[in-house]
């Protein structure tokens, strides 16, 4: 993104690692990794909005929107371009286990209510 901020026109570029995984595959790696020992169940894919919605409303938060699902299952988030990461996202999830789920990340407060100044020696 950097190399295209000098660009004078508008470009569209996929975001796309060198790695395309399946949800039950993205849940068994991030199991692993956490050191988790959950089932994982199959479930009609009707039912997970709402199962995200009761678990947003118990959390005060919005974990996925009907719409977010819905572009999701229809494909809308994958991807036939080249590769434009370099990492792949078992080697990332693998490298970053001990710190995935340690601490919450509340989507509303992140992103939609003011909150203290952050500087940038504080920024991830």
């Amino acid at each position: 993104m950097v190399d295209l901020a000098d660009q004078a026109r508008d470009v569209t570029v996929d975001a796309v690692g060198p790695q395309s995984l399946t949800f039950v595959e993205l849940l068994k790696c991030l199991r692993g990794a956490v050191g988790a020992r959950g089932l994982i169940l199959p479930a009609p894919g009707v039912l997970f909005p709402a199962v995200t919605w009761v678990l947003g409303r118990m959390l005060r938060d919005t974990l996925l929107t009907r719409e977010e699902y819905v572009a999701m299952a229809s494909g809308l988030a994958d991807s036939t371009a080249a590769a434009t990461g370099t990492i792949r996202m078992t080697d990332w999830i693998a490298s970053c286990g001990a710190s995935l789920g340690v601490r919450y990340a509340h989507e509303i407060d992140r992103h939609f209510r003011p909150g203290p100044a952050v500087s940038e020696t504080d920024r991830p």
